[in-house]
């Protein structure tokens, strides 16, 4: 009995072993964001798995953007005479490529699942990421949401929805809305990329702020 205990508890160990070492196996690939009509492509490296035969296929997920084309590949890989993609042991860099139709919406997102399964058609593991809807790059509009009120003018990247700017803009520029640079009109302003444009009515002597909007570089 003793011996049989022993020989279940090894069974439950391997067992617990096997699904970690599947789990830890399976590959990441980062969330992508992608502008509207234009193809993108993810990828990640597959370690830990043991040396057998597996294939991998995408299928879509939440979200509503429009995003379709799905396409996936191993490096090295091969591929079966009914289409299946697949790749032996570990080694290999898997490639996901999408195309994001022209009638997306900026802030938008479809989550792609991609799935590895055993020669036996079991699931492995899986991993889903994240395409969002993109600003092409380039200069945003001229973005004016707040008037000098209150405590002041605020033009800040927080105040602006991904339909409007980027998460992370390499450059601004700030103006009146009579279109005269932030230092030119002799108040105190603070102009920077990952924070926007802000006015305070209290750092002005003698005035309000003026009516300022702001505008963002995205890559």
């Amino acid at each position: 009995m003793k011996l049989l205990r022993t020989a279940v508890a090894m069974l439950a160990f391997a067992t617990l072993v096997t699904g970690t070492s599947a789990r830890a196996a399976c590959p990441t690939f980062a969330d992508q964001q992608t502008q509207a009509n234009t193809a993108g492509s993810a990828s990640a490296p597959v370690s830990g798995l043991a040396f057998a035969q597996y294939f991998i296929r995408v299928i879509d997920g939440g979200g509503t953007a429009a995003v379709f084309n799905f396409a996936i590949s191993a490096v090295p890989g091969f591929s079966y005479s009914n289409g299946q993609r697949g790749f032996t042991g570990s080694g290999s860099t898997l490639y996901v490529s999408y195309l994001v139709g022209p009638t997306a919406v900026v802030g938008q997102y479809r989550d792609l699942v991609v799935e590895i399964h055993n020669s036996a058609g079991q699931l492995i593991c899986s991993d889903t990421f994240r395409v969002t809807v993109r600003l092409p790059p380039g200069w945003t509009q001229w973005l004016n949401r707040d008037l000098p009120g209150g405590d002041g003018d605020f033009e800040t990247l927080a105040d602006f929805g991904p339909n409007l700017v980027c998460p992370n803009p390499v450059a601004v520029e700030c103006q009146t809305t009579g279109g005269i640079p932030w230092y030119s009109t002799g108040q105190q302003y603070s102009c920077i990329p990952n924070q926007g444009g802000v006015c305070l009515n209290s750092q002005q002597s003698g005035s309000f702020c003026q009516d300022y909007q702001v505008r963002f570089y995205c890559p």
